[in-house]
């Protein structure tokens, strides 16, 4: 009898281990970040004004303000996390979303999720001052040049299939490589082009635009608790008018895009 019932309870044990196991592993980040207080956000650390550090070494532009924001909203501390590739920092569950100018592609999307676009931009050429703003004059032997998994690179190769493209791990390389005459052109947004186009305006000017570009915050796959959480509250900011002060705070303007669709935002939304 004392055999059959440690049986019982060792095959009870065997059945509820993988459960509790599973109920954990799908557990929403949402409460996560409740639980542990903190959000962790992922943001460029070089793609002005979107993101970037400034001088006192603090994470600085729109992103990192939207951030807050949204940390603001949950009630929790914010920690920002300066980072070169969103979808392998994703992955690895280093942070809990990246709040930057990821595009949503259909192979990315095999690995991460995104949620709704929440920025439209233009892929331009920075280039020098006496070169043509026309991308597709970039074909051999002229070199362009992005950071590693930049989606505008196969955009560029698509334009001009016998271009060359050359990467480097941040956009402020590229730029001094194009600077240095390394490089014909650096393939960025256009938000970012325009920052250094001021900053070296001696040097290099920006290009004619040759893709729209949509933007979406990256999270992890399969958890749409936390992604639907992201969305109502990117919606609300938006209906509240939070979001387009901060956009115009630092871009110069406010938005010239509508968040949710081009006819309102998701019904459930209110002021």
């Amino acid at each position: 009898m004392k055999n059959r019932l440690m049986k019982a309870v060792l095959m009870a044990a065997l059945l509820i281990a993988p459960n509790l196991a599973k109920a954990e592993q799908q557990k929403s980040l949402l409460d996560i970040i409740k639980e542990r207080g903190t959000l962790v956000i992922g943001i460029a650390p070089d793609a002005p004004p979107h993101g970037s550090i400034g001088i006192d070494g603090a994470p600085v532009g729109f992103a990192p303000d939207l951030a807050k924001a949204v940390a603001e909203k949950l009630g929790v501390k914010l920690e920002l996390k300066p980072i070169t590739q969103a979808v392998p920092t994703i992955q690895r569950g280093d942070i809990d979303a990246v709040f930057g100018s990821t595009t949503p592609t259909r192979e990315r999307e095999e690995v991460v999720d995104f949620t709704i676009v929440y920025n439209w931009d233009y892929v331009v050429p920075l280039i020098r001052k006496d070169d043509s703003g026309d991308i597709h004059q970039y074909g051999p032997p002229k070199t362009v040049s992005t950071t590693k998994n930049n989606y505008a690179a196969e955009l560029f190769k698509a334009a001009v299939p016998n271009g060359n493209v050359t990467y480097f791990e941040q956009y402020d390389d590229a730029v001094n490589a194009l600077r240095a005459g390394q490089t014909n052109a650096v393939l960025l947004n256009r938000f970012s082009a325009s920052t250094y186009a001021k900053r070296f305006g001696d040097e290099v000017k920006v290009g004619d635009a040759f893709f729209s570009d949509p933007q979406a915050i990256v999270l992890r796959q399969n958890d749409s608790k936390w992604r639907n959480y992201l969305n109502w509250t990117l919606q609300g900011l938006w209906a509240s008018g939070e979001f387009a002060e901060l956009y115009n705070k630092n871009y110069g303007y406010k938005p010239n895009f509508n968040l949710w669709s081009d006819r309102g935002l998701q019904p459930g939304i209110v002021k």
